[in-house]
Parts: structure tokens; C-alpha cells; sequence
């Protein structure tokens, strides 16, 4: 499974990340994950038992690849 945002492979912690209302997977590397959750907070539903060093290292990088915006994408799928 991949970062819907940056299409970085997902660790195992990362691809079972779940929005804790609607239950949907939520599909984003860690550091994407960041970004967004800066701007809004998304309750959420993880596995802590998956949590990885890789997780935890990836949490103190900056990445340039994820470009968040407003702007509508809707139909361009």
C-alpha cells in the first residue's frame, strides 16, 4: 500500500491508521499524515502494537514530498 499523497510505501503502523468515525482507512505515510493533522484534527483509530522504529524515526524528518492544498481535485482521479 502507498501514501495517497507523496506515494511513499505505507509501514505496516501506517497502512492500518483508521478515521475513528467513519472507519476509513486513512492511507498516508507518517509525515503526510503530519501535515494534515497540523491543519485539521482527524480522530483516529492505529494500532500502537504495529508502531515500528521506522514510524518513530520517520516522525522526526521533514518531507518535501507532501503537497497538501485546498484546491478542489474533484473528477481528476
Amino acid at each position: 500500500m502507498k501514501c495517497l499523497c507523496c506515494d511513499r510505501i505505507l509501514t505496516d503502523y501506517e497502512s492500518t491508521r483508521k478515521h475513528a468515525v467513519t472507519g476509513a482507512f486513512i492511507d498516508l505515510c507518517q509525515q503526510c499524515f503530519k501535515t494534515v493533522q497540523a491543519d485539521s484534527h482527524l480522530p483516529t483509530k492505529d494500532r500502537k502494537d504495529l508502531i515500528s522504529s521506522d514510524d518513530i524515526d520517520d516522525s522526526a524528518e521533514v518531507e518535501e514530498d507532501c503537497h497538501v492544498s485546498d484546491t478542489n481535485t474533484e473528477g481528476e482521479h
